[in-house]
């Protein structure tokens, strides 16, 4: 379950007005993971990593990860705890920066005291997002999203949670935001398992969130939600 060997690709775009399928080319790989066992077992990462995003920012790349299995002889994906990694080159050498999301399965699993408190049960699907938010006065600042697993499947407040870094730095602390989706949750996006934004070109922020299935519908590959015209902030609506 370990990063698996790296591709990197590009494409170019087109100024054209009528949409194009965007045209892929390998740019270079790497045979061996850019984060193996040796890096992941000494922070207690047992099973691999799964979802995250990867970025560039300022000069560095940047993965937050989720991170899995933190004690021996469980499942894979029974413990879960969000990360962050750095490196100078996408090819690394990467290193551990800090914890971004712990979860409460760590501490119901594996007995680890610095999850016992925590209210989200998983920490899935971790995406990061430099943008401004209604939170710190429609500034920019650093935003993180991620599964939370709030409340129990199919569940109202089962989705995605919010929070915002409380300095300047992508390294955070994260205080977590209120939700306004389902009452009495901090979820913003419901029914969902993972979630990516970016800016459109006309300023406002789209974003992708993975549908689930639950009691009355199956709701099939990817859903397309507006968080806000300016922000990344508030209530998701789907389009």
């Amino acid at each position: 379950m370990l990063m698996q060997p790296l591709l990197l690709l590009h494409t170019a775009a087109t100024a054209t007005a009528t949409a194009v399928e965007p045209q892929w080319e390998v740019v270079s790989a790497a045979l061996e993971p850019v984060i193996g066992a040796d890096l992941a077992n000494p922070h207690g990462i047992l099973q691999g990593f799964e979802t995250g995003n990867f970025m560039k920012a300022g000069g560095t790349y940047y993965y937050s990860a989720t991170e899995l299995g933190f004690c021996k002889g469980i499942r894979w994906d029974s413990t879960t705890r969000a990360g962050l990694w750095s490196a100078p080159n996408s090819t690394g050498p990467w290193t551990r920066l800090v914890t971004l999301r712990n979860s409460s399965s760590m501490y119901t699993v594996c007995k680890d005291p610095a999850a016992k408190n925590d209210k989200n049960s998983v920490a899935w699907a971790t995406t990061l997002v430099f943008a401004p938010s209604g939170a710190n006065g429609s500034k920019a600042v650093w935003n993180l999203f991620n599964h939370g697993g709030e409340a129990g499947r199919f569940q109202p407040g089962d989705g995605i949670v919010h929070a915002v870094s409380t300095t300047d730095s992508i390294e955070g602390p994260y205080v977590e935001l209120s939700g306004t989706a389902v009452p009495g949750k901090d979820v913003v996006v419901p029914n969902s398992h993972a979630f990516a934004a970016w800016k459109l070109r006309n300023g406002s922020w789209a974003g992708f969130r993975c549908g689930r299935k639950t009691r009355t519908r199956v709701l099939m590959g990817k859903r397309r939600v507006r968080p806000l015209a300016r922000t990344v902030s508030g209530q998701a609506r789907r389009r």
